[in-house]
């Protein structure tokens, strides 16, 4: 009986095929190898069972639409509330314009208190000059021998009408400072406000831009 050789080249006892040659066991298959089996059509494509063959093999993206582009994501629009409160360009329009009309306000409000002052000081040593102008005329007329006369009285009169005018130009001139101070605020107001409105529509403009809306 032959031998066949094992895989190290070494004969084994035994073994022989059926024409007394000496045969060669097969190799052992390294483990974690993989037969790889390809099917060829009669085309020549691999992977195929037929010209209309389908390829279903993995790897094909789910994020693909029809047209092989990645499907986009729509946000969605925000209501106008919600776009304004969150859009910086407005945000910091608006307290600018807010800003600026709380300032006017303050210095409006400080130039009324300062006028409130100086009226006050008018009027106190407007007072002060009655009360002394009264007493001068007096020992004037007393110091004559008529005191009190007739003379006195008229003349008195006549001191108390001047200092009435003069307190009647304070008010007036205080009424008008008060009045002019409330239309010139109402008129920055109304500006301030027409700013808001423009800033408002900006950014309606830019949120229209943004979603097509």
């Amino acid at each position: 009986m032959g031998r066949v050789a094992d895989t190290s080249g070494q004969l084994l006892p035994g073994l022989s095929d059926a024409s007394g040659a000496i045969g060669i066991l097969p190799q052992p298959q390294t483990k974690g190898a993989k037969n790889v089996a390809t099917t060829t059509s009669s085309s020549g494509n691999t992977g195929s069972t037929g010209a209309g063959a389908t390829n279903t093999g993995g790897g094909s993206s789910g994020g693909f639409s029809a047209g092989g582009q990645f499907g986009a994501t729509v946000n969605p629009v925000p209501d106008i509330n919600t776009f304004l409160s969150g859009d910086p360009t407005y945000q910091q329009q608006l307290a600018a314009l807010n800003r600026a009309l709380a300032d006017y306000r303050a210095q409006m409000q400080q130039s009324e208190n300062q006028y409130n002052v100086d009226y006050a000081g008018h009027v106190h040593d407007l007072g002060v000059q009655r009360q002394q102008g009264s007493t001068d005329l007096g020992n004037d007329y007393a110091s004559r021998g008529l005191y009190e006369s007739g003379l006195q009285v008229q003349a008195l009169g006549d001191l108390l009408d001047q200092f009435a005018r003069r307190q009647a130009d304070l008010d007036t001139a205080k009424s008008n400072f008060m009045a002019n101070t409330a239309r010139d605020y109402s008129n920055f107001q109304q500006e301030q406000n027409l700013s808001s409105q423009k800033a408002k529509q900006d950014a309606l403009d830019r949120r229209a831009a943004q979603f097509g809306v």
